[in-house]
């Protein structure tokens, strides 16, 4: 089974090159997300840690099907459901979306201020494994520096917070004048957001927290990297680091100009 192959080859591993790390990536939540029934119990005790994918929380939705993002709720949800199953919070790393999605909304009628986007439906027979309100019919920005050049765009016409998710978002059009507008809604991270998640993942007392993926950032912008990467002060209590307003003592992230 898959839980003794991952027992086996922590076993081994760690036989053979003590010290080693044997992580397990998991869905958001343990309720069979995407389909994935798998034994939680056996393979958390069978690895040292389970990287918990807090990203791609919409791809399945049972409710109001309305466009969103990995909101802190449903991620304290997910993480305490790995915790009733007995499974310690040290042995959970919460991970975290760099990046966004874009979402058709179908019932734009004019009111470019929309905050509630009703996205197409996934419309073949069994949809996105079994429902049809699901964010593979979103595209991904590719990266936060994607989502962030846009907010600036000619095109973008409204910022909106959700505070029960805290996440941002925002409402763009294309093309921007004409009869076949049709306006589109962005969920996407900022510091704020990451901030609140690692602080989530502190007050629960999990593991550890950490990124995906690395390459979602500009590395090119030291400003954007620095905002970033201090949120995880919050878990890691780097203070030295995060009171440095302009990064010029940040020692241990990315140099600063």
């Amino acid at each position: 089974s898959y839980s003794a192959l991952t027992a086996l080859v922590t076993a081994t591993l760690t036989a053979v090159r003590p010290g080693s790390y044997v992580g397990v990536a998991v869905p958001w939540s343990p309720d069979g997300i995407d389909l994935r029934y798998y034994d939680w119990r056996g393979l958390a005790f069978g690895s040292t840690f389970f990287w918990v994918m807090g990203y791609s929380v919409p791809s399945q939705v049972f409710s109001r099907c309305i466009a969103g993002g990995n909101g802190v709720k449903q991620l304290q949800h997910g993480l305490e459901g790995y915790m009733a199953y007995g499974i310690p919070a040290t042995k959970l790393v919460l991970g975290m979306s760099w990046g966004g999605a874009s979402w058709e909304c179908t019932n734009f009628v004019g009111d470019t201020g929309l905050d509630y986007c009703e996205p197409p439906m996934e419309t073949s027979l069994e949809g996105y494994r079994g429902v049809n309100c699901t964010d593979a019919v979103s595209e991904a920005c590719g990266n936060l520096d994607n989502c962030w050049e846009k907010l600036t765009a000619p095109n973008t016409v409204y910022h909106g917070w959700d505070d029960y998710t805290k996440l941002p978002y925002f409402n763009y059009v294309t093309p921007l004048n004409g009869s076949d507008t049709k306006l589109y809604q962005v969920w996407y991270e900022t510091p704020e957001s990451i901030g609140h998640k690692v602080t989530l993942a502190k007050n629960m007392k999990v593991g550890g927290v950490g990124p995906w993926e690395l390459g979602k950032l500009n590395w090119t912008k030291p400003e954007q990297v620095y905002d970033v990467w201090s949120q995880f002060c919050k878990f890691f209590d780097c203070d030295t680091y995060a009171e440095c307003a302009d990064g010029s003592c940040a020692r241990g992230w990315p140099d600063k100009p």
